[in-house]
């Protein structure tokens, strides 16, 4: 069985050493997309039926759709000098490389734990596919020593 991974809308590197590119893995994933929205369909119906109006079926239909809002749309991710910048559908979110305590990755995607924040550590996980080499080479290039480690050899 194949794998299919997520499709890419762009990549690009410009002149500063930034380096960016926009994913969103349903284009990617035509069979994970058509059981996420058949669930969604499903679970909305089930929910309208037993509420007793089509406004609770409507409304957990856009619930369940904003859960899963960073597989259906465009995620931008770029990496500088200066830090990790993740633009995703309903947040972004900057990680400067002095906030930043371990990035894992593997071929597909790259874990990014930041210091620990009050009680709590804070975890972003952004995702590559045709640009991984490109952006673990930034990510090496611009991040301290040792913060960077595979996963997978």
């Amino acid at each position: 069985m194949t794998e299919s991974s997520p499709s890419l809308d762009g990549a690009s590197g410009d002149s500063e050493g930034v380096f960016a590119w926009s994913i969103r893995p349903s284009l990617g994933r035509p069979g994970a997309m058509v059981f996420a929205i058949s669930t969604i369909i499903i679970m909305s119906s089930l929910i309208a039926v037993m509420g007793g109006d089509w406004i609770w079926g409507a409304l957990s239909a856009v619930v369940l759709f904003l859960t899963s809002s960073r597989f259906f749309l465009t995620s931008r991710i770029s990496i500088s000098p200066e830090g990790i910048r993740a633009e995703f559908p309903l947040k972004t979110r900057f990680m400067a490389w002095s906030e930043i305590e371990m990035i894992r990755h593997d071929r597909s995607a790259a874990l990014i734990r930041l210091r620990k924040r009050r009680f709590r550590k804070a975890e972003t996980t952004i995702l590559f596919n045709d640009t991984a080499h490109q952006a673990l080479e930034s990510m090496i290039r611009f991040a301290p020593a040792g913060l960077v480690e595979a996963v997978d050899p």
